[in-house]
């Protein structure tokens, strides 16, 4: 057994233990067994989303997305990539916003390449806005705040002094209950939510990637009328660390 797998078998293993410690109904220690062969597949560096056509969300989610699309659905999609081309083999339509130019082009080109005629794909990027001098923690509080249209990452400090609120606003030009899916995996994610709740139908899903991330958990955590949510930690692909997607099923009208 080669260096390299035996380091990844143990991060696999200490991640798979922390995830038990704090969510010990969520998912089983088989299961966890049964997921790490995709899961080290997908660490090889040659692997991406768009290569292998997937989402970049936990494994639980995918499956679940697998076995719900029919190919009469409709998904919206903020954030571009893998998902757009997982959603495009599925369902009938895919609407999908992103604020990066340079991967718009990749996935636009990804999606010539496989001839996916019912995919649409807007570029909308951020605008300026006056956040560039705040600190950290304000940053943080702002970036929670599903009216400030603001995003934060800790890698990449270009979101500063940055404004989301067209991109987030793309899905208000559809109909309400007009989607079976939308998908929350881009920028300035609590207002993405709060766009999204009207446009779910009855019986889909709204589907938010990371919720465990701190700056995150005021609007996760907040009880939405007509919603179900269920919360699907796990491996998530071409990532070595475990993080939780969860799904918000539209139930009452």
């Amino acid at each position: 057994m080669n260096i390299l797998l035996l380091k990844k078998i143990k991060k696999y293993w200490l991640e798979s233990i922390n995830l038990q410690r704090k969510h010990p109904q969520k998912l089983s220690f088989k299961k966890l067994c049964q997921l790490f062969s995709k899961w080290y597949i997908s660490q090889d560096p040659d692997k991406t989303p768009l290569t292998d056509q997937l989402p970049w969300i936990t494994f639980p989610a995918i499956e679940l997305l697998e076995n719900f699309l029919t190919n009469d659905m409709k998904v919206f999609e903020y954030g571009s990539g893998g998902s757009t081309l997982f959603f495009a083999r599925r369902v009938s339509e895919v609407v999908s916003v992103e604020h990066d130019k340079s991967w718009f082009n990749d996935v636009s080109k990804q999606i010539e390449k496989h001839n996916y005629n019912n995919c649409t794909i807007y570029l909308i990027e951020p605008k300026t806005s006056d956040n560039s001098k705040l600190d950290e923690a304000s940053l943080k509080q702002i970036a929670s705040d599903p009216d400030a249209y603001t995003s934060l990452s800790l890698i990449n400090q270009s979101f500063r002094g940055k404004n989301f609120v067209d991109y987030v606003r793309l899905i208000d030009r559809f109909p309400d209950n007009y989607f079976d899916v939308i998908l929350i995996d881009g920028r300035s994610r609590p207002s993405c939510f709060k766009h999204s709740l009207k446009k779910v139908k009855k019986g889909g899903y709204l589907v938010w990637d990371n919720t465990d991330q701190e700056h995150y958990l005021s609007t996760v955590n907040t009880a939405v009328r007509g919603y179900s949510r269920l919360d699907l930690p796990g491996p998530t692909p071409y990532a070595d660390y475990f993080t939780i997607t969860s799904l918000w099923c539209y139930i009452l009208d």
